[in-house]
């Protein structure tokens, strides 16, 4: 069950990460008592690293489980 407080962190998080260089739109955020799970699609393991750190970077936040896929533009063109 997410509590007030589980919103907020998730929403700081989400703030955090538009700040970012990456596309926060492909990245889904949850959070449960100070754990954040990140999960979507990166372009880059630099976008991967700096998403991680930036989510390490906000208030609240006790735990890291990082779900994204490293997925580069030519990896869709090859489908």
């Amino acid at each position: 069950m997410h509590t007030q407080e589980d919103t907020h962190l998730a929403e700081q998080v989400r703030k955090a990460l538009a700040s970012c260089v990456i596309d926060a739109d492909s990245i889904t955020v949850d959070a449960e008592y100070g754990t954040v799970n990140l999960r979507g699609i990166v372009a880059s393991e630099t976008d991967r690293k700096n998403a991680f750190g930036a989510v390490r970077s906000v208030f609240g936040v006790r735990n890291v489980i990082d779900h994204l896929r490293v997925v580069t533009p030519t990896s869709f063109e090859q489908k």
